[in-house]
């Protein structure tokens, strides 16, 4: 059974998917923050895009266009968002390793309150200097 990395020809979309997709890694602050906003970045534009469709449908009068484009947009919609849900949980994993913690910690999410202190922290928090159980000191 071939597996999806096995698949990809492109060096580059290979190196991204090894690098966000992946949980036996450390991610710096800078790291961590340019991956979140890669990602988030790539979404936003990718919804520019499905807002434009979505125009171009509602406003085409046809209502079997309204209706394939809009279904169509809101397909790609919530599968983008699932993987764009499943990448920050990756890197939110990479970051937690990077602090010497472990991926569990990301439950603190789903708590109000202190969740947006627990966001903080893993922005803010210094590496580790040493490695740790999860890798190497990541390189700056």
């Amino acid at each position: 059974m071939q597996t999806l990395l096995s698949r990809i020809d492109d060096p580059l979309m290979e190196r991204i998917i090894k690098t966000v997709f992946t949980m036996d890694a450390r991610a710096s602050r800078k790291r961590f923050f340019l991956m979140q906003t890669s990602v988030l970045g790539g979404w936003f534009v990718l919804l520019c895009i499905l807002m434009k469709v979505a125009e171009a449908c509602l406003f085409s009068g046809s209502s079997s266009v309204i209706l394939i484009g809009g279904g169509m947009a809101s397909f790609v919609f919530w599968v983008s968002f699932a993987l764009v849900l499943i990448a920050h949980v990756f890197i939110s994993i990479q970051r937690l390793h990077d602090l010497g913690k472990n991926g569990w910690w990301l439950l603190w999410l789903v708590v109000p309150g202190p969740n947006v202190l627990f966001i903080l922290w893993l922005y803010f928090a210094p590496s580790l200097e040493t490695a740790n159980p999860y890798g190497e000191l990541v390189r700056r």
